[in-house]
């Protein structure tokens, strides 16, 4: 079980969302979300349609390396207009 949080590894879509992308790097250096939630919320002040999940709930239980969580910034892998 994980002792501290450690940095997650956070891919983001739309992946050709350059400014979205940094948004997330420069949220994670100031601080570490416990959870996607609370990178969400963080996120969602800039893109309120933000939508963070975690790849497996266990990512969070049992020490497999970084977390990895997936970031949408419109809520879902494609967009309305349909950039993924």
């Amino acid at each position: 079980m994980r002792t501290s949080p450690s940095r997650p590894e956070v891919h983001s879509f739309p992946s050709t969302d350059e400014q979205f992308r940094a948004d997330i790097a420069r949220a994670l250096e100031h601080d570490v979300p416990g959870d996607p939630d609370s990178l969400a919320r963080l996120l969602q002040q800039a893109y309120p349609r933000t939508r963070v999940i975690a790849r497996y709930p266990l990512d969070q239980l049992i020490e497999l390396g970084p977390p990895v969580w997936y970031a949408f910034r419109d809520g879902a892998i494609v967009s309305d207009d349909g950039e993924a």
